[in-house]
């Protein structure tokens, strides 16, 4: 069985004449909603991250806590507008024009009817999460653009490939993975995809190669940042950190009665009072799976580096020290989690495995998060007149129900895979189909056991996998009941 080609001779005519008077619809609706929008929330939204993020924007920093993409790209914005107002339109037009990208690609190939673009078409169009994704100052929205267009490359080039392909699949790779280090497995997936395409040898190891080298110039890069700093070579002190604080959440709900090495003696001691502490308490702050052992100033990854160093992580002032703790803390949550690894199964990484499929809004439900002021770096930043921000409401209900989205697309994807080799379609199906399908289970894969083993899951860090596992999977779904009955060719 052959997947039906479109009866148009290419993407653009496909595009811009199947679908003219509905890309002219969606046009107006975007900038209509988005005005809209503004003149209710007229300032951007700030989470704690946004901070750090402009904090190595200002200073210029070669490292900072979080990837260093995305404060270059408030840099490069910043040279022509210091508007948010700008930064938020530029986030939502990109994020909105990514995902119409990956929808018109899908329905192309796929040649998928008029209902399944329809529903497509209005679930990116009309959604509100991409809206508010983009009106914060986080790197959400611009991960999100990357990834979109990265798995666009991907399947063109399984399908009609072209030179440019190839390199724009390596220049948004390497982009991605400076914004974001959940992009860690997307060279992977792009290598295993160049091997299975119908191009030429030296096209292969073109993409091959760039990508890798790239990718192995950013590493280095970094750890020679870190080693000019720290005296120790390390691809992102975060991992420590985070490594420590996904331990301790499972170490907190033990009886404990370990004797570490002597080097974890002061901060095991630390680690045992606070538990004990936390214990006394009706409402635990540590209660659900997140960011409490990473930031509370009173947990005790912060509490002992202020012990060793007079300060917590405030500012690039202590950024040095803070990057400094990334060894001992990565040798720390090792030694926690190899003592109790069926607890920490059980305590970390199923309720884990639970937040994939039901991931928590975290911040989403809340209009700038610290109240209706601003820190004084995004007042002088986008040149606010005071340190006052404004907005219809604080509670953004409309954005609660949004976690069954994600339930919702990870069903349909999963359902129509398994209904597809089920039914003997993936047999039938030819080549360019069977790659796109082992292709979009791939980044599945990946990106489920990525999520679980790196860190507690949030809504905002699974948009690209919705976005993309929702289209697949209606898509899918579409072409297994179209061919219900066909026979193989």
């Amino acid at each position: 069985m052959k997947i039906a080609t479109s009866s148009y001779p290419s993407f653009e005519a496909f595009v811009f004449r199947k679908h003219r008077t509905i890309i002219w619809l969606g046009t107006i609706y975007l900038l209509i909603q988005f005005i809209i929008f503004k003149s209710l929330y007229p300032f951007a939204s700030f989470i704690p991250d946004s901070y750090g993020y402009l904090e190595a924007a200002e200073t210029n920093a070669g490292i900072h806590v979080w990837p260093i993409g995305y404060s270059k790209f408030l840099q490069f914005l910043h040279a022509f507008t210091t508007s948010d107002t700008a930064l938020v339109f530029v986030q939502y037009i990109l994020l909105e024009a990514a995902a119409l990208y990956l929808t018109f690609t899908l329905l192309y190939i796929m040649n998928s009817g008029k209902l399944v673009a329809y529903t497509l078409l209005l679930f990116f169009v009309v959604n509100p999460l991409l809206l508010w994704i983009s009106n914060y100052v986080s790197s959400d929205a611009l991960f999100t653009i990357l990834s979109l267009v990265w798995i666009v490359q991907l399947l063109w080039i399984l399908h009609r490939p072209r030179q440019y392909h190839i390199w724009l699949q390596a220049l948004v790779l390497i982009l991605a993975f400076t914004v974001r280090y959940n992009a860690l497995y997307y060279p992977f997936i792009a290598i295993a995809v160049t091997l299975a395409a119908r191009i030429s040898f030296v096209l292969k190891a073109k993409n091959i190669g760039i990508s890798i080298l790239l990718i192995v110039a950013f590493i280095w890069y970094n750890c020679d940042k870190y080693k000019e700093m720290t005296g120790e070579r390390e691809f992102s002190a975060f991992s420590g950190w985070q490594i420590a604080s996904n331990a301790l959440f499972m170490y907190s709900r033990l009886q404990n009665d370990d004797n570490p090495p002597p080097q974890f003696n002061v901060l095991h001691q630390i680690t045992l009072k606070h538990i004990d502490s936390l214990r006394r308490l009706r409402n635990r702050p540590d209660s659900l799976l997140g960011v409490y052992y990473l930031w509370n100033k009173k947990a005790p990854l912060q509490q002992y580096m202020e012990n060793k160093w007079g300060q917590g992580i405030n500012s690039a002032k202590n950024f040095k020290e803070w990057a400094s703790m990334c060894k001992f803390y990565t040798a720390y949550g090792t030694y926690l989690i190899q003592k109790h690894p069926l607890s920490y199964a059980k305590y970390y990484l199923w309720p884990n495995v639970i937040n994939y499929y039901i991931p928590p809004i975290e911040i989403l439900d809340h209009y700038n998060i610290e109240g209706d002021h601003v820190r004084p770096l995004a007042q002088s930043w986008f040149k606010y007149p005071d340190n006052q921000v404004r907005g219809f409401t604080k509670e953004i209900k409309i954005l609660r129900w949004h976690p069954i989205l994600v339930t919702l697309a990870n069903c349909i994807f999963l359902y129509s895979a398994i209904m597809l080799i089920a039914f003997g379609k993936l047999k039938q199906a030819n080549y360019s189909f069977k790659t796109t399908f082992f292709l979009i289970i791939g980044v599945w894969l990946s990106n489920f056991s990525f999520s679980i083993l790196a860190s507690p899951i949030v809504l905002r860090y699974q948009l690209f996998s919705m976005m993309l596992f929702f289209s697949y999977g209606i898509i899918l779904l579409e072409y297994i009941v179209k061919n219900g009955d066909s026979s193989e060719n």
